[in-house]
């Protein structure tokens, strides 16, 4: 804990104070940051650090006082990476973005000769992981067809669906080296088995990607004009798909796409 530097902060922010909270060890970054601050976000703008529940919260506003987002602060002195993180981050990019082509190339090779299915690709990724000295909190997302569509959908050894010719693969893959404070790495590839995806696939993969594009953009432009994007690239990206007249159920991270077993590589987001 660096205190001068937490105590820096909250005055550069004119924040009279920061409140610690927490209640059965519910708040992990609390932890890591100070030990139990109380993280709050307005109309629960980010999920991940809106933990105070809403009576604490009713009875600080009772007490006169003003709640702000400690997600600034949670920023600045937990998610702020050294340079040894970084370096840990692109060594996991170099891992993982192997791994990721060398498994559309091992279904291809699979489904030619015989067949394969979403599981024993997530259990091939996680062995290519431990060679690489790789961690991760949870295996990796293979999904076919209509299963790519269901949100952080995990197979297992009980309920996994075949991978054949013709199908549409996702792969969601996120893990750091199993060294101390490492960060990780996560993406986020489509890809076709076969020789040639179809008309309705490409126009949807093309959809999306431009959709993508025009998220990064506003923000690059925002920046560019000395301003900040916050929730706004999703906003941009919704104008952009009702325009289109595609109205996705939900957003994906940033994604490349691939046909298994081709060379050919295409940056995209489907």
């Amino acid at each position: 804990m660096d205190l001068a530097a937490i105590q820096s902060a909250l005055r550069a922010r004119n924040i009279s104070a920061w409140l610690f909270y927490d209640h059965h060890h519910r708040d992990p970054i609390a932890y890591r940051v100070l030990g139990l601050p109380e993280k709050y976000s307005p109309n629960n703008g980010v999920f991940t650090i809106s933990l105070v529940d809403a009576g604490t919260a009713d009875l600080i506003r009772g007490l006169g006082k003003n709640i702000l987002s400690s997600g600034d602060l949670v920023a600045l002195f937990e998610a702020t990476w050294n340079e040894a993180q970084i370096q840990s981050h692109f060594a996991a990019r170099d891992s993982v973005d192997a791994i990721t082509a060398a498994a559309f190339q091992e279904i291809g090779r699979r489904v030619r000769s015989g067949g394969t299915n979403e599981f024993e690709i997530q259990q091939w990724i996680m062995e290519a992981f431990s060679r690489e000295n790789l961690v991760t909190s949870d295996a990796p997302v293979v999904a076919v067809n209509r299963n790519s569509g269901n949100p952080h959908y995990g197979p297992d050894a009980a309920n996994s669906s075949p991978i054949r010719e013709g199908d549409f693969v996702l792969l969601d893959i996120w893990a750091k080296k199993n060294t101390p404070n490492a960060v990780y790495y996560d993406i986020t590839w489509t890809g076709f088995v076969g020789p040639t995806p179809t008309a309705r696939m490409r126009e949807i993969f093309d959809v999306v990607r431009t959709g993508r594009d025009a998220g990064i953009k506003f923000v690059q432009d925002s920046i560019a004009a000395g301003g900040s994007a916050r929730r706004a690239p999703h906003s941009a990206q919704q104008l952009f798909f009702d325009r289109a007249g595609r109205v996705p159920g939900g957003f994906r991270r940033p994604q490349r796409g691939q046909h298994a077993g081709a060379k050919r590589r295409r940056r995209s987001n489907w």
